[in-house]
């Protein structure tokens, strides 16, 4: 999966962080909308541990839009 693109929504905690961290072994570029974002750098710092890159972005829709509008390039 090295070099792909993964999107989670809710990632900063639950269920979304645990996926992003077990995908995180594959090497991948993810980021994470979330409404949290204190949580933001333990989570990045973890994911960056386990060998992919990491990114956060807070989960309003200005965002979200600018996020699937890179993503379409």
């Amino acid at each position: 999966m090295k070099g792909n693109i993964l999107v989670i929504t809710g990632g900063l905690s639950g269920i979304g962080k645990g996926t992003a961290l077990e995908l995180a072994k594959e090497n991948l570029t993810i980021i994470i909308l979330d409404v949290q974002d204190k949580k933001a750098p333990d989570v990045i710092k973890q994911v960056e541990l386990l060998g992919s890159e990491c990114n956060t972005s807070i989960a309003i829709l200005p965002n979200v839009k600018r996020l699937i509008g890179g993503l379409n390039r």
